[in-house]
């Protein structure tokens, strides 16, 4: 074991609920399970309450940074925040979230950069994240894509870097054997989704027009929506409008503590996730590893793990009829129900569980500690400058760069 170096996640929009921060939370846990020294840099939130600041495991060394969650800070605002990340030195770095965060990397890699390697795992697809990595490519060791269309990417824009881009979706906790029950055929189909409650990117508006579709085709249902983010308002006022029988059927649960997931989507026959981004579909395969049978559409992450009709549904982005059609379908057959939520599991347990990724995250982290340095240019700035600075409002700016986490 080489306890010589830390590794730092940097949470640049706290810990707010996202997958993101869940995949951090978790593997830090597992990486202090094997006596790895673990921190966290957690920048302000600047939305939202910290929905997941209970859940960081106590061994994990947590320090506060006032730099905000979104926004370009001055450089002066970065000098007089930089002795947040030097105390966590030496360490790996891996920035999430925001340009500060890839900023006082780059400001360390000019200083001390003997003490510091940086590694990068896109979780988000945006234009504004990919420039982030271009950017900052030359301090980063090594970019971990959580999908093969992000490996093409980046690929395509650092051709130069291929040997140093590695294909490796976000794990899950997946019991090695599948001990549950489905729900018969004269009792409802129990729906899951879980996850940020959000429109843009989530598909969070799509939720209520599916149980209407459903109740339209008769199907006996009951979906229970867990988690909280920008559309929790909206949801509420999508269930009011909604006729009384489809409500009847539909629960809004709001946040719950992590521990509680495994036991709901054990009791759970489906995972709903109609996102319109989705760079892994964090909550999608938390509910594989559980049994559950994924109903989803087609993005990037599920695209590369969903087979359908075998052991999931994909449909394209907007069609609620097709998702509405494919749940019907397994209402309709609950032995094609329990036979593809075998198989998730199995298609969870054999590729993406935590099992394998920590021990290849832990050698992938002390081949990076080996390498030589990565000394940030004296002729480039720190600070990436802002995208669109004269013509993008500092409010759309702002929006933007708390959209780059949209993806796990």
């Amino acid at each position: 074991m080489n306890d010589s170096y830390s590794i730092v996640f940097v949470q640049g929009a706290g810990l707010t609920l996202g997958g993101t921060n869940v995949w951090a939370l978790e593997l830090a846990q597992r990486l202090t399970q094997a006596g790895r020294r673990v921190g966290f840099i957690e920048h302000e939130p600047d939305a939202g309450p910290l929905l997941l600041d209970g859940a960081v495991p106590p061994d994990v060394n947590r320090t506060q940074c006032n730099l905000a969650a979104s926004g370009w800070p001055s450089f002066r605002k970065l000098r007089e925040s930089i002795s947040a990340y030097e105390e966590c030195l030496p360490c790996i770095f891996v920035p999430a979230d925001s340009v500060s965060a890839f900023a006082m990397c780059a400001l360390i890699a000019r200083q001390k950069t003997e003490s510091m390697r940086v590694l990068v795992v896109g979780h988000a697809e945006s234009d504004l994240y990919y420039s982030f990595m271009n950017y900052y490519e030359r301090m980063t060791h090594k970019f971990v894509a959580v999908n093969s269309t992000m490996v093409g990417c980046l690929e395509e824009q650092m051709p130069d870097r291929t040997d140093d881009i590695v294909l490796r979706p976000c794990p899950v906790d997946v019991p090695g054997t599948l001990n549950r029950t489905y729900s018969e055929v004269r009792n409802p189909l129990r729906i899951v989704c879980a996850g940020r409650v959000s429109n843009y990117d989530k598909g969070s508006g799509k939720l209520m027009p599916i149980a209407a579709r459903l109740t339209e085709l008769g199907v006996d249902f009951e979906l229970s929506i867990y988690g909280s983010g920008p559309y929790d308002a909206c949801l509420r006022r999508d269930f009011e409008a909604a006729d009384e029988e489809v409500k009847r059927r539909v629960r809004i649960l709001g946040q719950v503590e992590p521990a509680a997931m495994p036991g709901i989507w054990s009791s759970a026959d489906i995972v709903l996730a109609p996102s319109n981004f989705e760079s892994t579909g964090l909550s999608m395969l938390e509910g594989m590893a559980r049994g559950c049978v994924p109903v989803v559409t087609d993005c990037n992450g599920p695209r590369d793990i969903i087979r359908g009709g075998y052991n999931g549904w994909i449909r394209e982005k907007d069609d609620i009829n097709g998702i509405a059609e494919n749940i019907a379908k397994l209402a309709r057959d609950r032995s094609l129900l329990a036979r593809m939520g075998a198989e998730a599991h199995a298609t969870a347990r054999d590729k993406y569980s935590y099992a394998t990724y920590v021990p290849w995250f832990t050698e992938m982290c002390n081949d990076l500690w080996g390498r030589a340095p990565m000394l940030w240019p004296v002729d480039r700035k720190p600070l990436m400058p802002e995208p669109g600075r004269r013509s993008l409002p500092r409010r759309a700016l702002s929006k933007a760069v708390r959209m780059i986490g949209i993806g796990t």
